[in-house]
């Protein structure tokens, strides 16, 4: 046993990596009184492969043995990488275990990799292992603002880009493996894994379909929120969905839902949340939301128009909170009553147009601009004016009530998906320059599922300048699947203005009404509306929109439709997102 002793002393003096790899081979064979000295060696040696036999080794170790492991979290990583390659099962579980108590969302994918192991224990293991590493990420991140959110998930993108990978596994493997407790895992992650659930979950009776749609009710948690959103916007999950989200009624699950407001930029997820047919999530909320994280209350107006309430129940909370005392709050409820279609509530945008004080209000500014551009038939779904029957399918659309600046959208963007490179080039920069009219159709197309919509999107703001007003969907976009989206809008959140705290962001819109966003972009509160200069741009504008659905989409039209816009932005007293300089790229490179 003497030349044992000497070999163990000379194998812990010796600075060859094998040393360690020796020494750890040698615990699982090891009596008591050499297996505590061989960990005493490893511990004071402090190498990966050191740390790798005692991970491997862990159901042995002493608590204070187990205390000193664990206080070493880099060599606990790199010693669990290594570990869960051995080739006894119990060494892998081991390694599993490890992780389970000190858990890195980077090295997630390994677990999915695991579960697929021939050894059951280290499946089980492996299963325990991902849910939580997935739990304690996800309570790490609560309770937050909005903002915090985006801070964090940027972050933290890596990490949960690693989180999202394994769970994406999760899913491509799950008639393999069947673990449910993990698909109820990856549903939490829903907005992650992106469509690539959504294509497993093609109807209820597939596979995957029919293990959540059995589960869904005991699953309920505030974690669902978002798939149960994109839920709403498949036909064959609409009714599961609604009926879970109408049995929510406490705050966090309403601050879960708020944290999601961006998805109602989507017109699906607004038709399924009609279905949600007045639901009791905001029953007890005090006229100024108080009890909400101040960014997140400022979406509740929007929430209201989406929901399936009747008329009399919206008009009810938005008048409520329009007389809030948070100016904010009060002006994101008189934008929701502005795109209600009901004589009531436009009597009371009406009313807040008339208000009279010594200092102009941005509400009454408003109010003011929105009576007016309904006048001028600007508005969409309130033209007045008594026109021939449309030539054209944007005038139709206008006539049908999309109104006149959505119309010149939609032409624009038309060019710019299918026109030449010059004429896209040209209709690119006239939706930058003009994109004080149509924020809320850029901030949607961010958002689009259609790789081609995010490529033009992320090229309209591809400007210091406008890229700080679209920082949520920017957000979004780091880790899109089109790595040429991914790296501008990486590019667009490092650059140097972008990063200024002193720029405000306008206010999101409300529904579809495209100058909602006015009073926080305007000269001034009280800028007055020049309203014969403004019907005749809108003239003028009418009549270029005319040539380019006409095929007229040379220099000249595009010229004469930048100057009309001009002349609206004058005649409103509006300036532009200031578009400032290029952070890089061009609309043709991304073409």
């Amino acid at each position: 046993m003497r030349l044992a002793s000497k070999l163990y002393d000379w194998l812990a003096s010796g600075s060859a990596p094998q040393c360690d790899q020796i020494l750890a081979a040698a615990l699982t064979h090891a009596e008591p009184e050499y297996f505590d000295r061989i960990v005493r060696h490893l511990l004071e040696r402090g190498h990966e492969a050191s740390w790798a036999g005692l991970i491997e080794n862990f159901e042995g170790l002493s608590p204070g043995v187990r205390t000193q492991l664990l206080a070493r979290p880099e060599l606990v990583q790199s010693g669990f990488t290594r570990a869960l390659r051995a080739s006894a099962a119990e060494a892998r579980r081991n390694a599993l275990t490890v992780f389970a108590m000190q858990p890195c969302p980077r090295l997630a994918h390994l677990l999915a990799e695991a579960l697929l192991d021939k050894s059951s224990a280290v499946q089980n293991a492996a299963a325990r292992a991902l849910r939580q590493t997935a739990e304690v990420y996800l309570a790490e991140a609560a309770p937050l603002s909005a903002r915090a959110v985006i801070a964090r998930r940027a972050e933290d993108a890596p990490e949960r880009r690693e989180l999202a990978r394994a769970l994406r596994e999760v899913v491509r493997t799950f008639e393999v493996h069947h673990r449910v407790e993990l698909v109820e895992v990856a549903l939490w992650f829903a907005r992650d894994i992106g469509e690539y659930l959504w294509a497993a979950l093609t109807t209820l009776r597939s596979p995957l379909g029919r293990v959540v749609a059995d589960h869904l009710a005991a699953w309920d948690n505030p974690r669902l929120a978002t798939f149960l959103l994109q839920a709403l916007a498949r036909p064959e999950w609409r009714r599961q969905a609604s009926q879970q989200l109408l049995g929510w009624s406490g705050q966090t699950e309403l601050v879960a839902l708020l944290h999601n407001s961006d998805m109602l930029d989507d017109a699906e997820v607004c038709r399924g949340l009609m279905f949600v047919r007045h639901p009791e999530w905001f029953d007890g909320l005090d006229a100024n939301l108080s009890h909400l994280p101040r960014d997140l209350r400022l979406h509740v107006p929007r929430w209201i128009c989406c929901l399936g309430f009747d008329s009399a129940g919206r008009l009810s909370r938005l008048a409520r909170w329009q007389r809030a005392t948070d100016p904010e709050l009060s002006r994101a409820a008189l934008y929701a009553l502005a795109t209600l279609k009901t004589p009531e509530a436009r009597a009371r945008v009406e009313a807040a147009a008339g208000e009279t004080s010594a200092e102009v209000s941005p509400d009454a500014t408003f109010a003011r601009w929105y009576d007016t551009g309904r006048s001028a038939g600007l508005v969409r779904g309130t033209g007045q004016r008594q026109r021939e029957p449309p030539s054209s399918p944007h005038l139709a659309a206008e006539a049908a009530g999309v109104g006149l600046f959505d119309a010149v959208f939609g032409a624009l963007w038309k060019v710019c998906q299918t026109g030449p490179a010059a004429e896209a080039e040209a209709a690119l920069k006239i939706v930058r320059d003009n994109a004080t009219f149509w924020y809320g159709r850029l901030a949607a197309a961010l958002r689009s599922r259609v790789p081609r919509e995010r490529i033009l999107a992320v090229q309209v703001v591809n400007t210091s300048g406008l890229a700080r007003h679209f920082e949520e969907e920017l957000e979004f976009l780091r880790d899109d699947p089109v790595e040429a989206i991914a790296r501008l809008a990486r590019t667009l959140l490092r650059s140097e203005v972008h990063g200024r705290d002193d720029e405000r962001r306008p206010a999101p819109l409300v529904g579809d009404f495209p100058l909602a966003a006015v009073p926080l972009t305007s000269t001034g509160t009280g800028a007055t509306v020049d309203r014969a200069a403004l019907g005749e741009a809108a003239g003028d504008l009418r009549a270029v929109l005319q040539r380019l659905e006409d095929g007229d989409s040379n220099a000249a039209a595009f010229a004469e439709l930048a100057e009309c816009l001009r002349d609206c932005r004058r005649a409103l007293g509006m300036e532009s997102l200031e578009p400032d300089t290029h952070v890089q790229g061009s609309a043709e490179g991304m073409r």
